[in-house]
């Protein structure tokens, strides 16, 4: 089953790949927003569910989840308000452990140091490719985001720091649980074509949606429901619905207030997925682990 799906995401991605040389401008941004604000913003949205399931105790009621998550959510915009470089460094160090934690968790490893670290240089990794192979937007966005300007060379030394990080740490989890390096090698080959003939909307869009979203919706429905099916799934976004609407609605609210720049919309919209990422990463990992 798992190899199937794989299989599948393959050649959704080289479909995506095809449709970033074929369908150009505008419409191209569209679609990629329209994944990421349906399929990619409905994986985080049932969070306050995961969490009651996975802290699992009678002094846990709906009212002190819900205000913790909207805590965690309210310290990273004020954060992202007062210190937006430090705010940027960690939404990227949480979403790149995330990333790898998700990817690699069929390995079933132990939860130390070296797994850690692997999760978080396999993520780096991932993001920093689309960040380096759309370097132009890129680092216009983080510009406008944090104040301050960042080059080229900051993202090329990320790169080789992460790859390093990867290589060293995915060797040392190779001792302890055989996995298939050359298969991993193939997808990092794989996202480096797709970055590098996309833009870095649909980019980053393919790589969340196909790459990230859809396995962790698959993994959310299995460990609420024990399995993965037609109805399963219903269930899933029904009970999510009404958390995805508020923060569809909710962002596109804020928009309103913001000047009509592409720049200044991107990098609210990135900040907006920051905000709603750390509590995710948290529950996540909690969940992944167990």
């Amino acid at each position: 089953m798992y190899q199937k799906v794989q299989s599948i995401r393959v050649v959704a991605t080289f479909f995506g790949l095809w449709i970033s040389a074929y369908i150009l401008g505008n419409f191209q941004d569209y679609v990629a927003f329209f994944l990421i604000f349906s399929l990619g913003i409905l994986h985080g949205s049932n969070d306050i569910t995961l969490i009651k399931r996975a802290y699992n105790t009678k002094n846990l009621t709906f009212l002190k989840v819900l205000m913790s998550y909207l805590l965690i959510i309210g310290v990273g915009t004020t954060l992202f308000f007062s210190i937006p470089p430090v705010a940027l460094i960690l939404f990227i160090v949480f979403s790149a452990y995330h990333f790898g934690e998700q990817h690699f968790h069929f390995l079933k490893i132990d939860n130390g140091i070296i797994s850690y670290l692997f999760y978080l240089g396999y993520g780096l990794l991932v993001i920093t490719l689309i960040l380096y192979l759309n370097a132009s937007d890129a680092l216009s966005i983080i510009n406008e985001m944090i104040g301050v300007i960042i080059s080229l060379d900051v993202l090329r030394w990320i790169l080789l720091i992460s790859a390093i990080l990867t290589i060293i740490t995915g060797a040392l989890v190779y001792l302890k649980q055989k996995f298939n390096v050359f298969i991993e090698l193939f997808y990092l080959f794989l996202f480096s074509i797709v970055f590098f003939a996309s833009n870095l909307i649909w980019s980053f869009a393919l790589y969340f949606i196909l790459w990230h979203s859809l396995p962790s919706l698959a993994d959310q429905v299995q460990y609420l429901y024990k399995e993965v099916t037609k109805e399963t799934i219903i269930q899933y976004i029904k009970s999510s619905f009404i958390y995805w609407l508020i923060s569809v609605v909710g962002f596109f609210v804020l928009v309103q207030f913001l000047e009509n720049s592409p720049t200044v919309m991107l990098s609210f919209f990135f900040s907006f997925l920051a905000a709603i990422t750390f509590p995710h990463v948290l529950v996540m990992h909690k969940i992944l682990k167990d």
